[in-house]
This record gives C-alpha cells, sequence and structure tokens, in this order.
C-alpha cells in the first residue's frame, strides 16, 4: 500500500503546498514571521539551508516589491513579491536564480560570508537555479496569479461557508417551528405543549435552560400561573419567586421583547435573560424566557431573538386557541350544572349532590393514577350521572318515607333516561358509560343491566363509589347525614359487593376537605345539617 501524502499544517500557506507548482519552478520562497522578518520557509540540506537563511539572500529577498513582475537585485536573480492577501496580509516572496548567478561574485561574496565552499555551495544551489529572465518573467507572473486565485478561492470558501451555516441555521430553525406547529394539535393540553416548546428551544440553542409562563386560566383550581422549565441547567431560585411580577408587567404593559440583567434570574456568568412576550391583538397571553447562555458567544444574538420572537408567535396562537376551548369547556360544564341543578332543585336534601359526586368521582380517579385530562372526564361524567332523574316524576323523588316497588322502578330507569338524553351530544359519548351503568353493583346485583365485576366500565364503578359515598354523607328526606367513621366503614364492608374493592380501599385514603368545604356550602344553602364527625 503507498503511504498517505503528509498533510499540510493548518497555518501553511496553501501555495507552498502546491508541490506540481513550486518544486517543478525551483523558487525559494520567503515569508514574515511573527516578528515581521522575512525567514526562508522551505528545509532544504545543508549548505543550501545556510545560504538561503543568510543575510544576503534575505536582504535580497526584501528589495521584492509590486513591480508588473518582479525586480532584480542582483545580476541573475530575480525578487517577486507574491503576497497571499487571505492569509492576515503576511508577506510573501520568491527568489528566482539562473545559473549565471552561480558563477557570478554576488555568490561567491555570499559563500564567503556564510562559510561555504563555492564549489559546494554551487553544487547544493543547483537545483535553485533554473531561470533566465524570460522563464523568471513567465514564473513569476504564475506565481502572482496562483496567490490572486487562492486569495479568491479563499474569498468564495468564506463566502460559501457562511452561507452553509446560515442555511444550517435556516434548516434548523424551520425544522424546529415545524416540531412546534406539530404539537399545536390538542388546545386542552397547554402545559404539554409548553413542555415541547421548551424542550426544543433549549435543544436548539446554547441556552442553559428556557422557560415558559401563562397565567392560570379563569377555571383553574390553582391561581398560580404554569411554569415550565427545560434545559441543562435552571434558573436561580430567586427565578420562581419573580414569575407572577414578570407575567403583570408584560400584561399590564405589552412589549415586544426585553433584556433582563443582573435581577436575579439566571445563575452562572451570565446574567442576561431574554424575556419575549408571547402576544395576539396586542394582548400578552404569555412569556418565553432564556437564560445562562453558553457556547462562543455568551451574549444575547439577533438570531436569538428572532427564534424566540417567531416561536412566540406559535405559543400566542395556542394560548390563544387554549382559551377560546377552555371558555367553550366552561359554558358547556354551566349548561350541565344548570341541567343538574335544575334536577336537584326537585329536592332540597339533594341540592348539591351532582358537584359533590362529580368532585369526588375526579379526586378518585387521580387517586388511582388517572392523568388530568382522563379525571376530568370522569367529573363530567359524575356532573351528569343523575340526568335522568329528570324524567322521574317529583313526588317519587321527593317521597320521605320507603319507594313501593312501583315507585323504585322509576328511579331504577333513571340511568338509561340520562343515557338517552345525552347520547345525540358528540361531545358527551365518553362519559355515557358513567351515566349509563353508575347503578350497577360489583356482585352483579344492579341495574339496569346486571353487570358483573370488571364488565362494568370503570367510570362507572368510580361514580359508584362516589355516589354512594356522598348519599350516606348528606342529609336526605328519609334520614340524617351519617358521621364519616360510619361511612368509610360502610364503605369498606360493600368492597366486593356493592363496590370495585380495589376503588374502595382507595376511597378510604383519600383527603375529603375540599369535598367537606362542598358539602357544607351545599347544607348552609339548603338549610340541612352536616355531620362528618367521627
Amino acid at each position: 500500500m503507498e503511504p498517505m501524502p503528509s498533510q499540510p499544517e493548518a497555518n501553511s500557506s496553501p501555495i507552498l503546498h502546491r508541490d506540481s507548482t513550486l518544486a517543478s519552478l525551483g523558487a525559494a520562497i520567503y515569508e514574515d514571521n511573527s516578528d515581521g522578518e522575512l525567514v526562508h520557509l522551505a528545509q532544504a540540506p545543508e549548505p543550501a539551508a545556510r545560504l538561503l537563511s543568510s543575510e544576503s539572500f534575505l536582504q535580497w529577498a526584501r528589495s521584492a516589491s509590486q513591480a508588473s513582475w518582479g525586480v532584480e537585485p542582483t545580476p541573475g536573480l530575480w525578487s517577486v513579491e507574491v503576497t497571499d492577501h487571505h492569509r492576515d496580509l503576511k508577506r510573501r516572496v520568491a527568489l528566482l536564480l539562473s545559473p549565471d548567478f552561480l558563477d557570478g561574485p554576488a555568490f561567491a561574496n555570499t559563500c564567503a560570508q556564510a562559510g561555504v565552499g563555492v564549489t559546494a555551495g554551487r553544487s547544493a544551489m543547483r537545483e535553485f537555479a533554473r531561470f533566465n529572465e524570460r522563464s523568471a518573467e513567465i514564473s513569476a507572473r504564475m506565481l502572482r496569479a496562483l496567490a490572486g486565485r487562492e486569495e479568491l478561492i479563499h474569498e468564495h470558501k468564506s463566502a460559501a461557508e457562511a452561507a452553509t451555516d446560515e442555511l444550517g441555521r435556516t434548516y434548523e430553525t424551520i425544522h424546529l417551528l415545524y416540531g412546534i406547529g406539530r404539537s399545536m394539535a390538542d388546545p386542552s393540553r397547554p402545559g404539554d405543549f409548553l413542555r415541547v416548546v421548551c424542550d426544543r428551544l433549549a435543544a436548539s440553542t446554547d441556552f442553559g435552560w428556557v422557560a415558559a409562563i401563562c397565567p392560570s386560566s379563569d377555571n383553574e383550581l390553582k391561581p398560580e400561573p404554569t411554569v415550565i422549565v427545560s434545559g441543562t441547567t435552571a434558573p436561580a431560585p430567586e427565578f420562581m419567586r419573580r414569575v407572577q411580577g414578570l407575567l403583570t408587567r408584560f400584561v399590564e404593559k405589552p412589549e415586544r421583547r426585553a433584556i433582563v440583567a443582573g435581577e436575579g434570574l439566571c445563575v452562572g456568568s451570565n446574567s442576561q435573560c431574554l424575556v419575549q412576550p408571547a402576544s395576539m391583538g396586542g394582548k400578552c397571553l404569555g412569556l418565553l424566557l432564556a437564560g445562562d447562555k453558553g457556547g462562543n458567544d455568551r451574549e444575547l444574538s439577533s438570531y436569538d431573538m428572532q427564534l424566540f420572537e417567531a416561536a412566540s408567535k406559535f405559543v400566542a396562537a395556542f394560548l390563544q386557541a387554549s382559551r377560546l376551548f377552555e371558555e367553550q369547556v366552561r359554558t358547556f360544564v354551566g349548561t350541565l350544572r344548570a341541567m343538574t341543578a335544575a334536577i336537584d332543585a326537585k329536592d332540597p336534601y339533594t341540592r348539591g349532590h351532582s358537584d359533590r359526586v362529580a368532585w369526588f368521582s375526579r379526586a378518585l380517579a387521580l387517586q388511582v393514577g388517572f392523568t388530568e385530562q382522563e379525571a376530568q372526564r370522569i367529573h363530567v361524567a359524575g356532573l351528569v350521572h343523575d340526568v335522568g332523574k329528570i324524567g322521574v316524576p317529583e313526588a317519587v323523588l321527593c317521597k320521605p318515607g320507603r319507594l313501593t316497588e312501583e315507585e323504585f322502578a322509576h328511579i331504577r330507569r333513571h340511568p338509561e333516561i340520562g343515557h338517552g338524553i345525552l347520547v345525540g351530544i358528540p361531545q358527551m359519548s365518553d362519559v355515557l358509560p358513567g351515566v349509563l351503568h353508575h347503578h350497577e353493583r360489583y356482585d352483579g346485583k344492579g341495574y339496569p343491566h346486571g353487570l358483573a365485576g370488571e364488565a362494568i366500565p370503570l367510570q362507572a364503578r368510580i361514580i359508584a363509589v362516589a355516589d354512594t359515598f356522598d348519599a350516606m354523607s348528606s342529609t336526605r328526606s328519609y334520614r340524617s347525614a351519617r358521621p364519616r367513621d360510619v361511612v368509610l366503614a360502610e364503605i369498606a364492608r360493600s368492597a366486593g359487593t356493592q363496590l370495585d374493592p380495589g376503588l374502595a380501599a382507595a376511597a378510604i385514603t383519600m383527603d375529603l376537605s375540599e369535598y367537606d368545604a362542598l358539602l357544607h356550602l351545599h347544607a348552609a344553602a339548603s338549610e340541612q345539617p352536616v355531620n362528618v364527625a367521627a
């Protein structure tokens, strides 16, 4: 196998490594060193190396100028400047020697000064002495043209590299924004979308962390804003305490963007923090933030700002769609509440029952591992589980004593009535199993279809626990509310017969403080007593 050719050093001149040209020409090349002094570049055997580095040869090299093709500082030797201007403007000179020069007095004097015998010097320098005046002129012009061509090639290469970098950056930007756009499908989950945005921005930039903040909607259970943080580092602890203030600042007075420095938002040596509002219609809907920038350029760049501004438009559009979706959900749930309130209003003893069952069902679903979105749908199912009672005579619903078999038959029809009412509403298709089967028993003795065990839809089994718990915890026309310890004991006793045993066990361990608050609120409205004491 033939040996690989040696590679030029990173800082070497392209000209010096064009062996096919220089080796055939036999020119001696000189270049400025770090002190600005010309030195001979190529390695040569002794005594040629000593002669080429002598003061005489250096002086002849210094005499080169930007003449049409060069100068002849001594007979038979031509000095040609072939500076490669793209290489830090270092001066470069070629010396072209003729055979007559080696026989002249100037060469003999140089040999004497260098301590080299004339005969030995002529023999060593013979490979450099290949030119006459005509060939020297042609070679000099070629070397100068080659230097200019290298400079032009370098300029084109630099421009191409810059264009390639810009194209690469543009591709990355398009890819990032395309990925963000594809994640906008579900307006009901703003937290998931903001997580995607932060993860992608953190992965595509040099920022140590990227964060997104949006205010809580009117129907959220907690008033704190949603805050998502991604990256290899994290904001300073003060960041979390300043989130609300930053959001309020931009909501009250919308700005295009801000660069916040020294306000306790970053850690490390770079204290700059980019704050980009996600605005639509002149209203700030949320913020994108980034800090702890690393890489070669730790200052915020115009590219950083343009990228975050582009991403913020997607965020603003999504948050606007999410708000509209939430408004529709609130309207829809409000309609359902109005419907269930009309049913509850028939009997003051059942006021708030549907709200409490909805709360308990959602809490139990979360307790056993449902996602927030799944639990929210079970909340809706709990809210409308008794909507079929609208078709039950009021005299039966409000009867204080024991029901007759015929009256109980009316009651047993309400799951199917409710299913029939809701089946035509597309948005309610996923909650229909809970409405239809919430009175099935785990042992198969329930209604309307006598399903047993896991054949009963899980949603219905959850609502059954909630419905049973609330029925015992609230005062009815035929009995008073039972104490909490009695209720929990009955739930445990009913496991495996009336109720799903796993769900019954989970219900006993739940935190019921919010349920009790609802119970007191509804009891006060209907002037009914509450009994949660053990």
